[in-house]
């Protein structure tokens, strides 16, 4: 992860998104998250089939399902660690 000038907001609209869904979820609200979350996936997504990178797209998956099996258990802090501590370092 970089901290020079191109990760300036704007440039990169994964992480910006990402970030957002964080926030939302840290500060209880689900359904600004969820709908944060979902331009996450849809936009990572694009770009995994962009790229036609299989190796990254394999390392995401599991953490995707562990998302999924969190918002189905309405657990929205582990939704927010996952998507911050496990893929925001990788967007």
């Amino acid at each position: 992860m970089s901290t020079d000038s191109t990760d300036r907001a704007g440039e990169n609209p994964l992480k910006e998104t990402l970030l957002a869904a964080v926030s939302a979820f840290r500060m209880g609200r689900s359904a600004e998250g969820n709908s944060a979350l979902i331009e996450f996936i849809d936009l990572m997504q694009q770009a995994l089939t962009a790229l036609g990178d299989e190796e990254l797209a394999a390392f995401v998956l599991p953490y995707v399902q562990e998302i999924v099996a969190a918002q189905e258990r309405g657990d929205v802090l582990r939704i927010a660690d996952l998507l911050e501590f496990d893929l925001l370092p990788v967007v």
